[in-house]
């Protein structure tokens, strides 16, 4: 009897697994962002990594194919630049928020494994970008009281690539891990490596469960 709950347990878990037509998986997270290559008013920033908050949200239209759009959040503190203002050589210091918008096309690469699906993916959206609570300093700590430029936000479009791997833990509760890199139009780069807590449900008129 044990045995044959373990065989039906087993058959179970691989249909859940395989059959991913029809299916929406929703999935939060926490992660890190690690920029290469960043830019403001066409000057290069002094970057470092930060944490990322990402969402996804997954609609399986075949097997192995999937449509997606996901979300990410990155708050870095006291940024810089180097730049002049009224004749003067500085630094800029700033606050940078940047949240990061795309639609991707998901692939199962491997399928058939009983709780694991690797992918890879494209992707396409926009890069927002805010620069806040902007302060010029001279000889390296005196702050420049006259510096009058205000906060602003810019926009530009993203493309990027990566790989993932989910697991379906339990029933339908999913553990999934990303990589991600990012390039923009005004050649920011960066690398997102992210961990996600997430659930799916399936369209039964899709022909899911």
């Amino acid at each position: 009897m044990k045995r044959i709950l373990i065989l039906i347990s087993l058959l179970f878990a691989l249909n859940t697994v395989s059959a991913e037509q029809g299916e929406f998986q929703l999935m939060f997270g926490a992660g890190g962002y690690f920029p290469l290559k960043q830019y403001t008013q066409n000057k290069n920033v002094y970057i470092y990594a930060s944490y990322n908050i990402p969402v996804a949200f997954y609609f399986g239209f075949t097997d192995n194919f999937d449509l997606g759009i996901t979300g990410s959040f990155t708050r870095l503190t006291d940024t810089n630049v180097d730049t002049t203002y009224n004749g003067l050589s500085g630094r800029e210091y700033f606050d940078y928020y940047h949240i990061n918008i795309n639609g991707r096309l998901r692939y199962n690469w491997l399928p058939g494994y009983v709780f694991f699906a690797p992918h890879i993916f494209i992707g396409m959206g926009n890069n927002i970008e805010n620069f806040s609570n902007r302060q010029f300093f001279v000889d390296g700590s005196k702050l420049y009281n006259d510096f009058n430029k205000g906060s602003y936000t810019d926009g530009t479009l993203n493309f990027q690539v990566g790989i993932d791997f989910t697991s379906r833990v339990w029933w339908f509760f999913l553990l999934n891990l990303e990589l991600v890199y990012n390039h923009t139009l005004e050649n920011t780069n960066f690398f997102e490596l992210n961990f996600y807590i997430g659930f799916d449900w399936f369209l039964k008129s899709y022909g899911g469960r």
